[in-house]
């Protein structure tokens, strides 16, 4: 069969094909039903409303998702999610025409992408309202025409110019911070065809502002929309660049208690991530594959591999100041997925190199099945295998059962307001877009919230916020209940699952109470099995935290620390009741304390922040410190 051929492009199609529809089986499969955590709430509301999502905004994907909202299939959390399987199938395929363009064998390059498409970081992503499949696969079309006319002699084709345009433009348009840290990687796959590139530069532009145009439609949607876009409508340039420019993340990218040693950590987080994508079978072949890459490759397209490698990870530990935690490795992990597409090439040639260095004679102790294949379905099958039990969540119900135990507790034409991520969202969601107690009033000082905000973000110090919520408390007849972040001049009664303004008590007031709702949620959550998925497991420990501070109020710290339930057993539990046991000033209260937080190794290891280890440092010094351990 030579080069060329009907027949070649049939199989070639046909080997696309079956990258494409089995990956997109597998997404489809699953996916999760309704709304979860991450930001996948923030960008179904969006997607609903066809509104602006949180900074940079997204337009792109927001533009989209709302036209698979409109889709009569499921739920419209799981259209939503299915639009990001499709993005991640299809990024797939184009992994594997990038592959084929680096003269990798047609099964070999089958295995790299099916198993990059099965690995722990875009699988998770694939299946879930979020824009990394979206931004994975305009990355790949990007290379895939680099490596084109970066290969070919002569002159770039206009058509291919403008597809270059168009492309970046789009892909700025889904997620710019990302896209730029991997352009390094796109300018040298191109460099044999810059002059041309330059000749045609007009055509480039022309390109990448059609491909810009999704934030024209971003301002627009802002004051269609006003109360659903993330910023409200935006009015000047310097709005619409603090929004896209990320200006108001500052802060949360650079964490003031983060130095070089959380760099150097997240360094070999990042190597230890790598490794575990496809299984430490799949990191061996990599490495061989990003050693024999520069004997087969052409220096250009190693050394682009190369950087498109450090972008995502190493250069982007440098610029961000992110605190080495538990909360913070669940942010970064999906930032690399461009350089995971790097190490599935890496892994394509490593796995080229073995079928070709092991004996021939090996294919037929396999009956006769060619080492490209057996190789190649031993990896797929070890890299499925592993990582599905942490992505089937198909079942998972977890943040829709939370959401709805929030809104169901609460009594009739009740405010509930809160500044937390992993509350808001499935909140929100459930809300605004399923229709949830539609006579419960959401509202927010930020903008998580979004149809319900008490201010523009942004715009308020501490105590003008102040001002405003005792205006909302005196000016609303309505019952308050809060999560977080809420200053007023009244009492509160603690539900566990919130506070409640207590418009009847002075400000020294506290009470505990437990209502049958929110009671038997606990029982429900404490008969489950952890969640499979890293971000609801730990938020269920730190709920775990407020559960046990209830029930030290409602007990007597006391007995339960005699007699610890599920929710105090663990590291967060255990700091509440160490607190209240110091505060009880007797050396029993010492005692006690000491007792909770033995074996601090073990119990470390479920710190979410650096601020859970530093009051954990603290209360274990007080313990041992106090009057009746001072000879020890």
């Amino acid at each position: 069969m030579r080069p060329g051929s009907l027949t070649d492009v049939a199989s070639e199609r046909l080997a696309a094909g079956a990258v494409g529809l089995s990956t997109l089986l597998v997404y489809l499969w699953s996916a999760p039903r309704t709304v979860v955590l991450e930001d996948d709430g923030f960008f179904l509301q969006a997607a609903w409303f066809n509104a602006v999502a949180h900074p940079p905004g997204y337009p792109l994907y927001v533009a989209l998702s709302h036209l698979a909202t409109l889709v009569p299939l499921g739920s419209v959390a799981f259209r939503v999610h299915a639009l990001s399987a499709v993005f991640a199938a299809s990024a797939c395929v184009l992994l594997f025409r990038l592959a084929r363009g680096l003269m990798l064998a047609r099964e070999v390059a089958t295995v790299a992408a099916m198993t990059f498409g099965v690995s722990a970081a875009f699988w998770s992503q694939a299946i879930i309202a979020e824009v990394y499949s979206l931004h994975v696969l305009l990355f790949l079309g990007c290379a895939a025409i680099c490596v084109k006319i970066g290969d070919q002699p002569g002159p770039v084709a206009g058509r291919d110019v403008v597809l270059i345009g168009i492309l970046s433009g789009l892909a700025l348009s889904n997620h710019w911070p990302l896209f730029v840290m991997s352009t390094p990687m796109l300018l040298l796959l191109a460099w044999p065809a810059g002059a041309s590139l330059w000749r045609n530069g007009i055509a480039l532009v022309a390109g990448l502002l059609l491909g810009l145009l999704p934030y024209a439609w971003m301002i627009w949607r802002t004051h269609v929309v006003p109360e659903f876009c993330f910023a409200g409508p935006i009015t000047n340039w310097q709005e619409f660049l603090s929004h896209v420019g990320r200006q108001g993340y500052a802060a949360r990218d650079h964490n003031p208690g983060a130095g070089w040693w959380d760099r150097a950590l997240f360094s070999w987080f990042v190597v230890r991530e790598t490794a575990r994508q496809c299984t430490w079978a799949g990191a061996m072949l990599g490495i061989t594959g990003f050693i024999c890459q520069w004997r087969y490759w052409p220096r250009r397209i190693c050394w682009a591999l190369t950087l498109g490698y450090l972008g995502s990870t190493f250069l982007l530990i440098l610029l961000l100041g992110f605190d080495y935690d538990e909360f913070h490795r669940h942010t970064f992990r999906v930032y690399p997925l461009i350089s995971y597409t790097v190490f599935a090439l890496w892994i394509g040639l490593g796995l080229q190199r073995l079928t070709v260095l092991l004996p021939a004679s090996w294919g037929m102790a396999l009956r006769g099945i060619p080492l490209p294949y057996a190789a190649g379905a031993l990896l797929l099958g070890l890299t499925l295998i592993t990582h599905l039990p942490a992505n089937y969540r198909a079942r998972d119900t977890w943040a829709e059962v939370y959401g709805r135990a929030i809104l169901g507790s609460l009594p009739g034409n009740a405010v509930f307001y809160s500044n937390a991520d992993t509350v808001n969202a499935p909140v929100g969601y459930l809300h605004h877009v399923e229709g949830v107690r539609p006579d419960v009033q959401l509202a927010s000082g930020h903008s998580l919230e979004l149809n319900g905000r008490l201010i523009r973000p942004y715009t308020l110090s501490a105590p003008e916020l102040q001002r405003v919520i005792a205006a909302f408390v005196a000016g609303s007849s309505w019952p308050i209940f809060y999560l977080n972040d809420f200053p007023h001049a009244y009492g509160e009664d603690f539900f566990g699952l919130y506070f409640q303004v207590n418009r009847e008590a002075p400000a020294s007031h506290a009470r505990a109470i437990l209502t049958p709702a929110i009671a038997q949620y606990y029982r429900a959550i404490a008969a489950l099995p952890p969640p499979t998925d890293g971000w609801e497991n730990m938020h269920l420990r730190l709920l775990r935290q407020d559960e046990c501070r209830l029930l030290a109020a409602l007990i007597a710290v006391t007995e339960v620390i005699k007699d610890p339930p599920t929710a105090c057993l663990g590291l967060h539990g255990r700091l509440v009741l160490a607190q209240q046991a110091l505060a009880l000033d007797s050396n029993s209260g010492s005692e006690a304390a000491r007792k909770l937080l033995q074996n601090p190794e073990a119990l470390l290891k479920e710190a979410v922040y650096k601020k859970d280890r530093a009051l954990f440092e603290g209360l274990y010094a007080l313990a041992h410190q106090s009057p009746g351990r001072k000879g020890d």
